[in-house]
């Protein structure tokens, strides 16, 4: 069974994902951050008690900036690790006329400065 994880689950754009990707068969993960307002109002449809059998549903409590609370999370939850991962935006460029500001390779750069610099920092 194909798994995801929804980060920011209990906002509107994730519980949309999350309702498309239970339809299409997913077990699916989100996380909600601790500081959050308790309102889960737009996944309460979709909720499931996690100790029930075959539930396709579980909300976990993680904040993208708990790194390490989010890479246990991936760990736990992950379908197997891939070799290759490729993405392929000609649908988006067809159906939305999406066009890309940065090229890959500027988008690789800018995201290994960041890390270096994450890294500089946690040195520091």
């Amino acid at each position: 069974m194909k798994k995801a994880l929804i980060t920011g689950i209990t906002g509107q754009d994730g519980s949309y994902l999350a309702e498309l990707l239970l339809d299409k068969g997913y077990e699916v993960h989100g996380t909600k951050r601790r500081t959050s307002s308790i309102s889960t109002g737009r996944i309460d449809h979709i909720y499931e008690n996690p100790q029930m059998a075959n539930s396709r549903f579980k909300l976990h409590y993680g904040d993208l900036s708990d790194s390490l609370n989010i890479t246990r999370l991936v760990s736990d939850i992950r379908p197997a690790e891939v070799e290759t991962l490729l993405g392929d935006a000609s649908l988006a460029r067809k159906e939305l006329g999406w066009e890309p500001k940065i090229s890959a390779q500027q988008m690789c750069a800018e995201m290994s400065q960041e890390d270096l610099n994450s890294c500089i920092k946690s040195l520091r």
